[in-house]
């Protein structure tokens, strides 16, 4: 019981706003919601009424055909990873006020994949003081600020031993007409300043991928493997195709295979398979 208090007060029925002397009774009834998770950044729905001291556990269905998404509310509750045509549950406790939650994937909660949840009476009115509604979103940025790992950094300091120059020389083209290469796509940490590391979207290890480089009439089989935990892509900017197809994003664990047309002023996709 104190452990569970510990990471989310919520769940013990302790309101945030006011402490322990304005604690909300517990009802003992839970508030069941079904919420679907789609390819549009958006959760469905995106507010959910809670009676005040219901307990609120939500089925998450995530109906993103490529990426994966979760749900993390500011009291500490999460889903962990869900990934395409996956369904979990998460119990967000006892509602004692406002709460917000996020898909925390990066760069889904910017695109709006956020949920409001709202406590209210028996007359279906919101619960709670003026200027509380949004706490649990002060809350979470407030965890955010304090935890800002540029916070302090010497931006004067040398990088660390692990930190490789890349040299801005550009190979010759090789002799071969059709040139095969296979991206790996991984999320793994590196430095990003001077004793900050973070986990970076690469290609083959790297932040920027291979410089593909050949001749006029040559060919370029491209082959993306996400070894990652959510959806990645590959975009060659001069393809004059759907991109939502040559270009797609692929889910973790898939291979997608791409064949450039032959090489003119500019580069373009033609085709793409699933690699079986």
């Amino acid at each position: 019981m104190g452990a569970g208090i510990a990471v989310a007060p919520q769940s013990a029925g302790i309101g945030l706003s006011g402490g322990a002397q304005n604690a909300v009774q517990a009802t003992g009834n839970t508030t069941e919601v079904t919420m679907h998770a789609n390819q549009d950044m958006r959760f469905d729905p995106g507010e959910i009424e809670v009676p005040v001291g219901d307990r609120l556990v939500i089925t998450l269905i995530n109906d993103d055909p490529t990426n994966v998404h979760d749900l993390v509310f500011a009291n500490g509750a999460t889903s962990g990873r869900v990934g395409p045509g996956e369904t979990t549950e998460v119990d967000a406790g006892i509602i004692t006020e406002a709460l917000e939650g996020w898909c925390s994937v990066i760069g889904h909660r910017s695109m709006g994949m956020t949920v409001n949840v709202i406590p209210v009476d028996e007359q279906g009115n919101p619960v709670g003081a003026a200027g509380h509604e949004n706490h649990g979103a002060e809350a979470a940025s407030a965890a955010d600020d304090s935890q800002d790992p540029a916070a302090g950094v010497d931006f004067n300091a040398a990088p660390g031993k692990a930190f490789e120059v890349r040299d801005p020389a550009l190979d010759p083209a090789p002799n071969e007409t059709v040139h095969e290469l296979t991206l790996d796509v991984q999320e793994v940490a590196r430095e990003v300043a001077p004793g900050v590391t973070m986990d970076a979207w690469t290609f083959n290890g790297n932040y920027t991928g291979p410089t593909l480089r050949g001749k006029v009439g040559d060919v370029f089989e491209v082959t993306l493997t996400n070894s990652g935990t959510m959806g990645h892509s590959v975009d060659f900017h001069a393809g004059d195709v759907s991109p939502d197809e040559t270009m797609r994003t692929i889910a973790p664990g898939n291979r997608w295979c791409i064949a450039s047309r032959r090489c003119a002023p500019g580069f373009g996709c033609t085709t793409a398979r699933p690699l079986r």
